[in-house]
């Protein structure tokens, strides 16, 4: 009887140091993640909220230059600055982290806001991001 409750004793220490080792792997998996998903955005993120800003303090042209070459192309800055001033942003929170994706080189990230307009509905908006010449740039459908 003896050797059975020490063998019970044994089995129990050994599951509870299991426990232990797979909680701390998870949480540090965890901040991992998040260190490396929050470093990996966290240009993008920057990016995204100058242009916000921009959009906001009705510097039109900064944002407009924010924006990436193909973008641009498809859009005069006068048509972009018509359907800001239709619906200007007054505000804007970043959610956490983002998406970052690199596909041989080419890098792009999709950064989450909570805006709100000058119409008053705050809107979660996804804004498209792609790096050129080092730089984030807003990129596809850039409001």
């Amino acid at each position: 009887m003896t050797q059975s409750r020490s063998r019970r004793s044994s089995v129990k220490i050994v599951l509870i140091v299991l426990a232990v080792v797979v909680v701390l792997c998870c949480c540090g998996g965890g901040a991992g993640a998040y260190l490396f998903f929050d470093d990996r955005t966290k240009a993008a993120r920057e990016a995204t909220s100058a242009f916000l800003s921009d959009l906001e303090s009705g510097d039109l042209a900064a944002a407009y230059e924010r924006l990436c070459d193909d973008t641009r192309a498809r859009y005069e800055q006068s048509s972009f600055e018509a359907a800001v001033n239709g619906r200007r942003p007054v505000s804007h929170d970043l959610h956490w982290g983002g998406w970052y994706g690199n596909d041989n080189g080419l890098e792009t990230a999709r950064i989450t806001a909570d805006v709100t307009y000058s119409t008053g509905p705050k809107e979660a908006h996804a804004v498209p991001l792609r790096k050129e010449a080092g730089a984030w740039k807003v990129c596809g459908n850039p409001y």
